[in-house]
């Protein structure tokens, strides 16, 4: 739809001024069919002093010449080549290299292979942080200058993630809401996954007119739907295991007994010589071949009422299924067999979670 010279002059001084363009000046000026636009102008955005465009930093980033560090596997190379890298220097300046390597030779043979991100950047804290008595970085950025130093990484960083692949970002509750905010304009809030929480303290001080903080966040994205997810299975927690309070004779194997009834309708089943109604408002789940199989096999246990149970063992439950609280995961002390002495080190476990989901 072509504009007309006033209309020109209008959006021009709202522009200039630093006004919201209205919705009926979007419409003219942009294909309804533009779902990045649709994305990236929606009514709500972090606004803050200094914050460049997405543009604008992928120009602007200077590339860096990779310093080789150490090598890994070189007496036992991959098939395809593939080398392990310990990037020293700059991420931002890193990222760049990565990027352009990737749209460029692909020498370092990370295009579409880079399937999974975790980072854990500072948290604003204003602290320096030591080790044997010499700094180990600084985290003295704060404010919308934090802010915009993280965005910058993250705009690299779905650049050179595989489109199957997923980021981890690991913060604190004092900046947390903020890069989620940035994550979503990122990534894309349809690609959010979960806010992970992890219980990083086990004992609380007194904290006086607030609550004990106990846990970091972890915000998992998607970058796109193209994602392999494998679902995984941790240890089931003691309360559930005491439900298996019944022992196989034979096998010596724990389970318990579960109902094989659900709400909804169906006609009465035969268990062995009884035929029993499922009563209203309720259906047997299985069909009467699958009773009589399970009846012949023993995996169907008739109770001393008469009531036909499933027997579920507890080694075939397969464990439970990992949600988005993970409190099995112990912090770094000083006794622990991982520990480097290293201001803020978390525990390996936490990278052997976050794989889990991008697995492909």
């Amino acid at each position: 739809m072509k504009l007309t010279e006033r209309e020109k002059k209008k959006i021009i001084d709202l522009i200039e001024t630093g006004k919201t363009l209205p919705a009926v000046y979007k419409s003219k000026l942009f294909d309804r069919d533009d779902t990045e636009l649709i994305e990236a102008t929606k009514d709500y955005r972090l606004v803050y002093k200094g914050k460049a465009r997405k543009e604008d930093i992928i120009a602007q980033t200077p590339a860096a010449p990779f310093q080789k560090i150490r090598s890994f596997r070189s007496g036992n190379p991959f098939k395809d080549d593939w080398q392990n890298m310990l990037i020293f220097g700059d991420n931002l300046l890193a990222l760049k290299t990565l990027y352009e390597d990737q749209r460029g030779e692909n020498r370092y043979k990370t295009k579409n292979r880079i399937k999974l991100i975790y980072i854990d950047p500072p948290f604003a804290t204003k602290q320096d942080f030591m080790k044997d008595r010499e700094k180990a970085y600084r985290d003295k950025i704060i404010g919308a200058q934090f802010i915009e130093f993280l965005r910058k990484r993250l705009i690299l960083m779905r650049e050179v993630l595989a489109d199957n692949g997923s980021i981890y970002v690991h913060l604190d509750w004092k900046k947390g809401h903020y890069i989620k905010a940035i994550l979503d304009e990122v990534f894309g809030e349809h690609n959010f996954g979960n806010e992970i929480i992890w219980q990083k303290i086990r004992s609380v001080k007194a904290q006086g007119s607030t609550f004990g903080n106990v846990h970091d966040s972890i915000f998992y994205y998607k970058k796109s739907d193209n994602l392999i997810f494998n679902q995984t299975r941790t240890e089931q927690n003691i309360n559930y295991i005491k439900k298996f309070d019944k022992t196989d004779p034979k096998t010596e194997k724990r389970y318990q007994l579960v109902s094989l009834l659900q709400k909804g309708s169906g006609p009465p089943r035969k268990f062995g010589e009884v035929t029993l109604d499922p009563g209203p408002g309720r259906h047997w789940i299985w069909d009467q071949g699958r009773i009589d199989g399970a009846m012949n096999s023993g995996e169907i246990e008739i109770t001393s009422g008469g009531k036909p149970r499933k027997k579920q063992y507890l080694d075939e439950t397969g464990g439970r299924i990992t949600d988005d609280i993970w409190t099995d995961i112990f912090p770094i002390n000083s006794q622990a067999n991982e520990a480097l002495d290293y201001p803020t080190q978390k525990p390996e476990k936490i990278l052997g979670g976050c794989p889990r989901i991008a697995e492909g």
